[in-house]
């Protein structure tokens, strides 16, 4: 089997997509939660936002955001409204979903042995992967998406997921991956289950596509050296970027930074 196999999925199964709410104030003036089938048994929640001049029957850039260790609402909820905002204010849409076992899909149970080892990895990664893919498809099923022109950008746990759903899934014309922690001993396996989770394996297909990673200046010192060398041995076009702050990176201070970058290298040409 080859690691691609794993992260592979019926795209018959019907979306059965539903908007559930929406919401229209400031600063979140086009926001709607939405669900739909990522596989026979299981849904994804998430927020689909359209800038606040959306203009009715044009189709616009969109940013698929794959968020950190958050419970989602309660826990770093911030980040991802933050980024919501941002990227609306720039003139794009935002698609940014609960990641499995996260926000609405948080099991108690299951939350301590999610990364514990490999093959918890492993199937947690796949069932990512596919939800993420899923959602490009339920993007691809709204009038409001130019689906030639959809980025991926993931921060911390999101930027480790998309490390690995960039290269796999061709639909996204550039990656953006904001201090992502790939620094696990299994994440660097090479056989068994461990391929599964390394980087190290997808990250050089993704190339002609743009990459950008973002490190903390003072975030942990070891992920920083093992993802530069990473980068190092990628590639163009890439660009790195140090900022200076430890791993919480600020949308409202770089996230239009990155969102221009999206514009320049990712969305310009066709």
């Amino acid at each position: 089997m080859e690691p691609d196999d794993l992260f592979e999925y019926d795209r018959q199964v019907p979306l059965d997509a539903q908007v559930v709410a929406q919401w229209g104030n400031p600063p979140l003036n086009k926001l709607f939660k939405v669900t739909f089938r990522a596989g026979l048994q299981r849904r994804v929640t998430g927020f689909f936002a359209l800038p606040p001049k959306y203009q009715e029957g044009t189709r616009i850039p969109f940013i698929h955001y794959v968020h950190g260790w958050n419970l989602y609402w309660g826990k770093y909820e911030d980040l991802c409204i933050d980024t919501i905002v941002v990227t609306t204010h720039f003139g794009y849409g935002c698609l940014l979903l609960d990641n499995p076992t996260f926000g609405e899909d948080f099991d108690p149970a299951v939350e301590p042995r999610r990364f514990a080892g490999p093959y918890a990895t492993r199937e947690w990664m796949m069932q990512t992967v596919i939800a993420c893919r899923r959602g490009l498809d339920f993007l691809e099923s709204r009038p409001e998406v130019d689906a030639s022109r959809i980025g991926l950008w993931g921060g911390s746990l999101g930027g480790y997921v998309g490390s690995i759903l960039g290269p796999v899934e061709g639909r996204y014309r550039g990656v953006a991956l904001w201090v992502p922690y790939l620094f696990r001993d299994f994440q660097r396996h090479t056989d068994g289950a461990g391929r599964w989770a390394n980087p190290a394996l997808f990250l050089p297909r993704l190339s002609p596509r743009p990459l950008l990673v973002g490190l903390g200046r003072d975030d942990n010192a070891d992920n920083n050296r093992y993802v530069r060398e990473l980068l190092d041995g990628l590639k163009e076009p890439k660009k790195l970027i140090i900022y200076p702050e430890g791993h919480r990176i600020e949308p409202k201070t770089y996230g239009p930074e990155t969102l221009e970058w999206f514009a320049r290298e990712a969305f310009a040409t066709p």
